[in-house]
């Protein structure tokens, strides 16, 4: 039997490597010195509507989303690295992202985005973050991360390895090793950075 990922499996795919990006995207803030005052209380608010999101996934879910990664995640690293050629911050570089990925996703005809409520309270907290970026590089097209997903779903392309990792921030801190992990529940968002626990 053929394997295939439909459209909403991608729509929510994307929504789940969204969930990457913030991590690496909260890191970011920090080291930029902007992770304070409504900033925190933005990204407590886009991390509870994530945490809501894994209430209704499954294993079988997360096995596909990490085959939607697999599709995309060198588009995604390509455009990140084209954005900072561009002199966008690393965390306005993940800004721009997250965004393109969400309004591509919204575009996709025939899904069911279970998670589409929750989608959009984020898009329009990053649409505010997007409209207070002064580098006009912000406005790039991003083509190559639209082109991927449109071309994807249009062969419902089923991707080689489940894979459960984007590591976004390696790119700026390549002799690093951090990874991020969701405790117990899923309640706690925890990064490990250096052998230290962050949770928030």
């Amino acid at each position: 039997m053929k394997k295939e990922i439909n459209v909403t499996q991608y729509q929510e795919g994307i929504f789940d490597i969204c969930e990457f990006l913030v991590v690496d995207l909260i890191q970011f803030l920090k080291e930029e010195g902007r992770y304070k005052f409504k900033m925190i209380d933005y990204m407590k608010s886009v991390t509870n509507s994530f945490l809501e999101a894994h209430k209704l996934q499954t294993e079988e879910d997360i096995n596909i989303y990490g085959r939607v990664l697999y599709v995309l995640n060198r588009s995604i690293e390509k455009e990140y690295k084209r954005l900072r050629i561009k002199r966008l911050s690393p965390a306005d570089s993940l800004i721009c992202i997250i965004l393109k990925l969400i309004n591509t996703s919204e575009t996709l005809e025939g899904g069911e985005n279970r998670f589409n409520g929750e989608q959009q309270k984020i898009k329009e907290i990053f649409q505010r973050f997007h409209d207070n970026i002064r580098n006009k590089a912000k406005n790039d097209h991003l083509w190559k991360i639209e082109n991927t997903i449109r071309e994807a779903v249009e062969i419902s392309k089923w991707g080689t390895l489940s894979l459960d990792e984007l590591n976004i921030y390696g790119i700026e801190h390549p002799a690093e090793n951090k990874t991020q992990e969701l405790i117990g529940e899923k309640d706690t968002w925890t990064e490990k950075v250096e052998g230290k626990e962050v949770n928030f």
